[in-house]
Formats: C-alpha cells, structure tokens, sequence
C-alpha cells in the first residue's frame, strides 16, 4: 500500500491536530513541520474540515483543532476515506490478482486495529524493529 502525498500530509495534519489536545494548529506550522508547501497543506486540510475531522477557526489568531469525534477514527477508515480503493477493476480473475487483492485487505486489516489517538500517541512506536 502507498500513500499519496496528500494522505500523508492529511494524517500529519490529524496527528498535529490531535496532539495539540484542542490548542490551535497552523497550517503553516503543519506545511513547515512535514516540509511541504502551505498551499499544499491547505489542500488536504481543508478535505480534512468538509470531512468533519478538523474544524477550521478563522480570523485573527485562527487555526484548525481536531474535531471532537475525529480521536477514534481507525487508520483504515482515514486511508480509505482518503484514497478509496479503485473499485471500477475488473474481478481478479488470475491467482497472483487474488493473492494481491487478499493482502490489500489484510493491510486494512492491520490499520482498523489502530486509531487516530494511537498514531499520534509518542509512546507508539515509530520505527518498525529490524
């Protein structure tokens, strides 16, 4: 599974959002932190606010703040959300197309076990143990 640009950069934005525990984020804080553009986190903020997952504060002083329901959303409903899967495909109809298709449920498998909260946790782990 791969992640587009602007997925990863709306999963640091519900992370920010989601640490900073109801304070206000900014988007350039947001851009700045992950090395992207504003306008790029602008974009994939402003999906996360029609979403009902950040609420937009505007005017002086404004920011975002993670919605009150946003904490418990799984990682497989955010990355599904965010980047559905293609579902216009023919029925896999060669072995090597189901085996692909059943890892690709296993994958959100793994993800549904996991929240919001539990990413942006810093007790979670971040690197994968060699």
């Amino acid at each position: 599974m791969h992640l587009t640009r602007q997925t990863d950069i709306a999963i640091a934005a519900l992370i920010h959002a989601t640490q900073a525990k109801g304070c206000l984020v900014r988007i350039s804080t947001i851009a700045n932190s992950y090395g992207t553009s504003v306008a790029q986190a602008a974009q994939a903020t402003r999906r996360l606010t029609q979403l009902g997952w950040l609420d937009s504060h505007r005017g002086r002083g404004g920011g975002l703040t993670l919605a009150s329901n946003a904490e418990r959303l799984s990682l497989a409903q955010i990355v599904d959300t965010l980047q559905p899967a293609r579902r216009d495909r023919a029925p896999p109809s060669r072995a090597i197309d189901v085996l692909l298709n059943q890892a690709e449920q296993s994958r959100l498998a793994c993800l549904d076990r996991y929240t919001l909260r539990d990413l942006a946790d810093s007790r979670f782990p971040h690197h994968h143990p060699t």
